[in-house]
């Protein structure tokens, strides 16, 4: 089964790439399985309260997609 991940390579301490035997997906099949994870990952809109600590952690750990609005 293909799925897709989002991890954070700045916590790892160390990346190697593989190489194949195979090609698995071609590029333009890469991106459009891509676009359609994001499709229907990021759909669930949500909101969480915050302490300043709290808002510290999401500051400097946060997805791209993340954002902080103070009400």
């Amino acid at each position: 089964m293909k799925r897709w991940f989002v991890l954070r390579l700045d916590k790892f301490k160390v990346v190697k790439q593989l190489k194949p035997d195979r090609v698995i997906m071609s590029k333009n099949e890469l991106s459009e399985s891509y676009q359609e994870y994001e499709q229907k990952h990021y759909c669930i809109p949500y909101q969480c309260l915050l302490t300043k600590a709290g808002e510290q952690k999401v500051k400097y750990n946060s997805y791209p997609i993340m954002k902080v609005i103070h009400n």
